[in-house]
């Protein structure tokens, strides 16, 4: 077991028995989850540090998980579990069933899935994973689980103080139902680090400091949730913004751009169109091509309201 003082002197931890589902989410509200950590250090591949401050210091709160897509995964992680005790028999692998909480100033929280014993009576965290074929070829290159998901099973296995952490992904595919595993050791400088971030980024949260800057291209979503709605008659003076004009004209660039790229994609499809006429299929080598009707079932769009940016350059008059 790692000796870090600092470390040990601020994970005083909490368990917390999972009694329902309402409680479990109210649970992961007042922590830095281990399933977002790697955010912190701009690893997680769905989750910015930018998002994670905007739900925990209340700017936006983000949709609770479906009942249905929680349940199917739930489900899947027990099938996980079974595997892995199956490969193991020498191994006691049971369902953790609780969430662990780190009291301030670091508050780091977790839902391990399994606790497992080991054939030396080693204690650990099993970590569990469903992955597509395609997926796991992509992200789980040289056999070596993805950054985020490392992240988290170690941070689970600092809070459970457990020896170890073992992650477990069972790959889905064609014909394809593999179990892959991976030894998580315990890192003094990781989890050190760990706390040290999550300590900056709450004091950050509770001190009323400055967001992260956003990244732009992943939050353009989030930013547009966090303002559905425009005050009246709110005008926001730009004269001495120095940065709004160039992100204007850029925006006006690249939008005759994209019309201009539009146009030409439009006159190409037509020319393709002429050249097959009634064709059904074309044969070209390396592209599959078809021209086909297709039926669009009638059905009702809910209303609803959205804020629309409209962007036009003013006419320069000499």
């Amino acid at each position: 077991m790692p000796d870090d003082t600092l470390t040990k002197r601020q994970l005083l931890v909490e368990r917390f028995p999972i009694a329902s589902r309402e409680e479990w989410l109210a649970l992961r509200r007042a922590y830095l989850t281990a399933s977002v950590v790697a955010a912190l250090f701009g690893e997680h591949p769905y989750r910015s540090l930018f998002s994670v401050y905007a739900e925990k210091s209340g700017l936006h709160v983000p949709e609770e998980l479906e009942g249905e897509l929680l349940e199917r995964g739930l489900e899947l992680e027990d099938v996980v579990g079974r595997l892995v005790q199956k490969r193991h028999p020498e191994w006691t692998v049971i369902k953790a069933g609780e969430f662990l909480g780190c009291r301030p100033p670091v508050r780091l929280g977790a839902t391990p899935d399994f606790y497992l014993v080991d054939e030396q009576g080693r204690r650990g965290v099993l970590q569990t994973k469903v992955v597509g074929s395609w997926q796991y070829r992509r992200g789980w290159t040289g056999d070596v689980p993805p950054r985020w998901i490392n992240l988290q099973c170690l941070t689970e296995a600092m809070l459970a103080d457990a020896s170890f952490g073992w992650i477990a992904a069972l790959e889905l595919g064609d014909f394809k139902f593999d179990l892959h595993e991976y030894l998580v050791p315990r890192h003094q400088a990781a989890e050190k680090l760990v706390v040290e971030e999550a300590v900056a980024f709450w004091m950050s949260v509770d001190g009323g400091g400055p967001p992260p800057m956003p990244n732009y291209r992943r939050d353009s979503a989030l930013i547009a949730a966090m303002y559905p709605k425009e005050e009246p008659g709110k005008i926001l003076d730009c004269s001495r913004d120095n940065e709004m004009p160039s992100l204007l004209d850029r925006h006006q660039q690249l939008d005759a751009e994209i019309k201009d790229r539009e146009g030409e994609q439009e006159e190409i499809a037509a020319r393709i169109k002429e050249r097959m006429a009634d064709a059904e299929r074309a044969l070209v080598p390396g592209y599959s091509v078809t021209y086909k009707q297709i039926k669009r079932k009638a059905h009702q769009v809910k209303a609803s309201t959205y804020r629309k940016l409209r962007i036009s350059k003013h006419e320069e008059h000499p």
